[in-house]
């Protein structure tokens, strides 16, 4: 629980005893103290500390207020954060236009159900990192920027890592004769992260936009098994601004290797942190996305990387996906020398050496599907901790049924963080068919992108950029985010439902026939004036 005194904001455990953690007003400056009695009418209680912002007028405390068990992996919990509060030191004044702004935004990323901790287990590391290492994974520490504070000080221990992803769970599960529980678990890299087409690509630094590490995970007797996969923009310097264009043209900075250096630090920090990886690359081999797949072939044989170039849109069009068994049975041999982790508490028996590192344009939609079909074919030997077995995962239609759920909900998540809406083909992942109203679904999901990264984006960048560090309003007091467009919808919104109000009122007076094709013509003039209106939604800083 935490409250105000006039000097500080003091935090304490729920049971009133041992330190707490007292936070200066006015100077932001933390103490440990013994010396604090426990106050009953205590104003907020927290699950978490996530850290300190500083923007402009104010300093704020990050507290998840709510969360709730959405995990158990051999017998440690994992939660998921349900609420956030963003909590003034000063408490002295209503904020600003431009801070409560900032506060807007932050509180936009953090109310994204994508905060994931766990008071048991490191949960930045995969279970073979774990073994080798107590320090958390720095690129998964999502709230690293904020709780400079507290490491700073050395008070760290009040801090909750958090990581931003996604987690999935099965508990008793039940296939191939084996009772088990199964977890997927992603995390998102904090390096490099933004929004759909203001991220792409590399950073100078070879960190990838879209960067995800996903580890399934089975837990049989005690036994844990982890198979893990990487998804990532391709990664070298290039760009796809949004211009109002549906396919906004692509813009390569170097097409020489040696004046773009951020490919071979990418991969070779894969290949340190995974070993030798398989690059699964599933762009198209014509039109805009043709010379990007050429380069990154040419620039992976220069570095010896296995790449293999399978054209999703060409094999599988028409929503056709029987032809992924050809890259299945492909891949296949790689999967079988890579293996997957196994081990318990203590120890490893069996390491994974080597990663599949799969990526489309957005390392969204086809991207998904080709990564369930890899998580499929591993999780029978996983299940069994037999390397090969002659069952196949749709045998057993319960858990089968759980397991594609878990992986199409994961895809809807890491879209969303990204690109604003949820994946496409999902119902391919969730039933393995296709049918025309999921096509129209897919349209209305892409209709609804195009809006998003093009009008709304720029807002949302600027958003994970404060709360990553990459952007310090304090450092930049004048600075605000022009909502042009937030207005624009404002106004046609209205005036659509106006539109609406007005015909009822008007139909008994003017016929049906008449009265539709006032309201389309209403309609196309009011699309009009939203289309000359909206503006590209740029962010401030990037």
């Amino acid at each position: 629980r935490l409250w105000y005194t006039k000097e500080f904001l003091v935090c304490q455990h729920l049971q009133g005893s041992g330190s707490s953690l007292c936070i200066g007003r006015e100077t932001g400056e933390l103490q440990e103290r013994t010396d604090i009695s426990w106050n009953n009418e205590a104003q907020v209680s927290f699950v978490a500390i996530l850290g300190i912002l500083k923007l402009v007028e104010d300093q704020y405390l990050v507290v998840a207020t709510k969360s709730r068990k959405v995990a158990v992996i051999n017998k440690l919990s994992v939660y998921q954060v349900t609420k956030c509060k963003l909590l003034p030191l000063r408490h002295t004044k209503i904020p600003g236009r431009a801070e409560q702004q900032q506060l807007d935004m932050v509180e936009m990323i953090l109310d994204i159900p994508s905060l994931y901790y766990s008071l048991s287990f490191d949960i930045t590391n995969t279970q073979n990192r774990l073994q080798s290492t107590t320090e958390r994974e720095s690129r998964f520490f999502w709230n690293h920027y904020i709780a400079e504070p507290f490491v700073n000080n050395e008070l760290e221990k009040w801090v909750t890592t958090v990581i931003f992803g996604f987690v999935g769970y099965c508990e008793k599960a039940e296939a191939l004769g084996e009772t088990f529980d199964y977890i997927l678990i992603s995390r998102r890299s904090r390096m490099n992260v933004g929004t759909r087409f203001w991220r792409r690509g590399s950073d100078k630094f070879g960190n990838a936009a879209n960067s995800v590490e996903t580890e399934q995970i089975v837990v049989n007797n005690g036994i844990i098994s982890s198979f893990v996969q990487l998804r990532g923009s391709i990664p070298f310097t290039w760009s796809q601004y949004p211009t109002g264009k549906i396919v906004p043209p692509i813009s390569i900075k170097n097409t020489d290797v040696m004046d773009d250096p951020a490919f071979r630090l990418h991969m070779n920090d894969v290949k340190k942190m995974y070993g030798e990886p398989l690059i699964v690359n599933l762009v198209k081999q014509r039109g805009s996305e043709k010379q990007l797949g050429e380069m990154y072939t040419s620039r992976a044989k220069e570095m010896n990387l296995e790449i293999i170039s399978f054209d999703f849109h060409a094999q599988c069009s028409r929503a056709d996906f029987s032809k992924l068994k050809l890259l299945e049975d492909e891949v296949s041999p790689f999967l079988t020398r890579m293996r997957y982790t196994i081990g318990k508490k203590e120890a490893l028996k069996q390491s994974q050496s080597g990663i599949i590192r799969t990526n489309c344009l957005d390392n969204l939609d086809r991207t998904n599907v080709v990564q369930t079909m890899f998580a499929s074919r591993m999780v029978t030997s996983m299940i069994t901790n037999r390397d090969e077995t002659a069952e196949k995962l749709e045998d057993y239609p319960h858990f089968h049924f759980k397991f594609k759920n878990i992986w199409a909900d994961h895809a809807d998540i890491i879209s969303k963080q990204y690109s604003g809406t949820g994946a496409l083909n999902t119902l391919f992942t969730r039933t393995g068919k296709t049918n025309k109203m999921s096509a129209i679904a897919d349209k209305i999901t892409s209709a609804t992108r195009y809006y998003q990264n093009n009008y709304c984006d720029g807002y949302k960048q600027d958003a994970y950029d404060i709360l990553l560090g990459n952007f310090r309003p304090y450092e930049h007091p004048d600075w605000y985010h022009s909502q042009t467009n937030k207005f624009v919808m404002m106004y046609i919104t209205t005036s659509m439902v106006a539109l609406v109000a007005l015909s009822f009122y008007l139909y008994p007076v003017i016929p049906l026939p008449v009265l539709l094709l006032m309201v389309l013509v209403l309609t196309f003039i009011l699309l009009f004036i939203m289309n000359r209106l909206l503006v590209i939604d740029r962010p401030q800083f990037s």
